[in-house]
Order: C-alpha cells, then structure tokens, then sequence
C-alpha cells in the first residue's frame, strides 16, 4: 500500500509505488504550488513523499446528545483540504476516515451544506469511521485523529494499535493525517529537569508505545503541511 505508515506495527515511508501517475502529479503540483511546509520540522517538498501532515489546534468536544467525540478545527481544516484537493482530483477519489462517529457526522453535515453544491461530488467524497473502512481503499486519504485530551489519556482508544495500522494503510497513493501534533508532542516529551522525560511522560509512552510510534514517525519522516496552504480564511478556535 502506498501510504503504509504504519504497516505491520513498524512505521514504514512509502513504498513500490508508480510514481507517475497522473493523480501523483496533479496532487504534486498542487503541493509545489502553494504549499507552505514548515513548523519545527520544515523540509523541502520531496518528490517521492506521498504522507503528510496537517497540525490542528484545540481540543475535540462532545455534544450533549451523543456518547462520541468531535474535533472542529480538525473538521473546518478537513473541510478546506477537500475543497483544495478538488481542484485537480476526482471527488470519488477522496477518502475521509475518522475515529470517531460524531466526527463523521459533523464532517457529513459539513460537506453537504458546503459551497460544494454539486450533489455527486457530496456523494463520492466518502466519509467513514475507520472502523467502518477496513479492507478497503482510496486514491487519496485523510485520517482525522480527534483526540487530544487534557486529564491522564490524551488518546483514548485512538491509540488501539490495530486501529492505527487500519487508519495508515488505506491510501493508495496519498495520505493526510490530521491532528493536535502540538499537543501529542508536549505530552509524549515533557521535559523534566536535565532534559529528562518526566514520569508523566514515560508512563504515557510506555501504555501508548503505538501512537508515540507514529508521532516519532511523524517528527522524523513526514511533511507537515501548514494550514495557510488550504484555509482560505477558514476561522479557527484556541
């Protein structure tokens, strides 16, 4: 698989993929174009990086009404990357998977009263729980984490390891993960006197090793995709 982040419990890039592919450099020239890479992990546009990341701020919430959880500035940022992605990609070639079913719901909503008013473009833009799209694929995919808690489990049952490698390996030649980066990173690497770990902290990574997999793959491998690129005046909260 193409975007096979986490296949087989080991973060691995990308690979035996055709790198000519006229979808590969429509997305591409898309990414050369306006892109804005950058963040604590800046790095050049590769031409064979087919994983990215898009950091979100905040935190998810959850509506009287429902037992599940929701993020918005993750849903508004998702929002805005299909509508970019749009300009050069098959809607039936977009995949939205989340981990969570009100998240699903809100980005169904979304995408159906958006400027999107082309009725056959809200139908093949495909929004599903993770759970929901196992063995199954897209061209392209963007994976929406949710989670990122105050208290002692940022993470919930998001950081499941089978859940991850379901969540990593349904993109064919694209993928997008999205989430609080941010916030993983301050609660996987917070810093005791000397520069150690605090306690807190390896606690956490020692119950996630999965998840702090994938930040560390992230830190290390992917390109983290700054929202100036597709927001368009997309407004956000703290």
């Amino acid at each position: 698989m193409a975007s096979a982040a986490f296949y087989k419990m080991e973060p691995v890039p990308a690979s035996n993929v055709n790198w000519k592919t006229t979808l590969a450099g429509d997305v591409k020239q898309l990414l050369g174009d306006a892109a804005h890479f950058g963040g604590a992990y800046a790095r050049a546009l590769l031409s064979d990086n087919r994983q990215f990341f898009v950091p979100v701020t905040g935190r998810p919430t959850k509506p009287d009404t429902s037992s599940s959880w929701t993020h918005g500035n993750g849903t508004k940022y998702i929002l805005a990357l299909v509508n970019k992605l749009l300009t050069k990609v098959d809607a039936k070639d977009i995949g939205i998977t989340t981990m969570y079913s009100e998240d699903k719901a809100r980005l169904t909503e979304m995408l159906g009263s958006s400027d999107m008013s082309d009725v056959e473009v809200q139908e093949q833009v495909e929004v599903a729980t993770v759970d929901s799209f196992r063995g199954r694929e897209k061209k392209i995919i963007i994976v929406h984490f949710v989670a990122a808690f105050d208290g002692e489990d940022p993470f919930g049952f998001v950081a499941q390891p089978n859940r991850l490698c379901f969540a990593t390996t349904r993109a064919k030649e694209f993928m997008f993960l999205v989430g609080n980066l941010a916030h993983w990173e301050h609660r996987f690497f917070e810093s005791a006197p000397r520069g150690k770990l605090t306690q807190r902290s390896r606690d956490l990574g020692n119950r996630n090793a999965a998840m702090k997999l994938i930040v560390k793959y992230v830190r290390e491998n992917m390109q983290v995709v700054q929202p100036q690129w597709y927001e368009n005046g997309v407004k956000v909260t703290a």
